[in-house]
């Protein structure tokens, strides 16, 4: 009892860390959006192990809470892994293709949190909206970035500290929430 006690609150702290990250990358996006695509090759290298390790921890909670096959959260948390590695040693191609790894990481994960929305259905209606539609506007970030990558490239710092900034306001409302 105690052990999965201790599992619940690493998870719930988890989420606020997360949230925090993205709170933080979000604030340089805003600030200094020159300066922000080599600092967001770096963030988002280190954010995509964090949450690569921590979709792979929490992947056989989820699959516990939720009754259901979670192998996308563990496909997902490998895939973040190594996205963040090759963007942490890799950084002439890291920038080069940001615009599209982030659509593609925008896209990927929003529609991983709309198919798993409905573990937030236990912390009540307003946090299953919540999260809904901070999912939604997610994947509509991506495919902006995806389809209009001229435009993507102009506004890549605000369109990507937006997606940052309500991410991170869901993983710390999610993490505050858990149980």
């Amino acid at each position: 009892m105690l052990r999965m006690k201790n599992q619940r609150t690493m998870i719930k702290w988890s989420e606020i860390i997360v949230g925090i990250i993205f709170l933080i990358a979000a604030y340089f996006a805003f600030i200094s959006p020159v300066a922000t695509l080599l600092s967001f090759a770096i963030l988002f290298g280190l954010a995509a192990i964090f949450r690569g390790i921590i979709a792979i921890i929490g992947y056989s909670d989820l699959k516990k809470v939720t009754g259901q096959n979670a192998t996308l959260a563990l496909v997902i948390g490998i895939l973040e892994i190594i996205v963040g590695i090759v963007f942490l040693f890799n950084m002439g191609l890291a920038v080069s293709v940001l615009a599209y790894t982030f659509a593609f990481w925008f896209i990927i994960d929003s529609v991983s949190g709309l198919l798993n929305v409905n573990r937030t259905r236990a912390l009540g209606n307003g946090a299953y909206w919540f999260s809904f539609i901070i999912n939604l506007l997610g994947v509509v970030i991506g495919i902006s970035l995806l389809f209009n990558p001229i435009t993507a490239g102009l506004t890549l710092s605000f369109l990507v500290g937006f997606y940052f900034l309500l991410f991170g306001i869901e993983s710390i409302v999610l993490g505050i929430m858990k149980k």
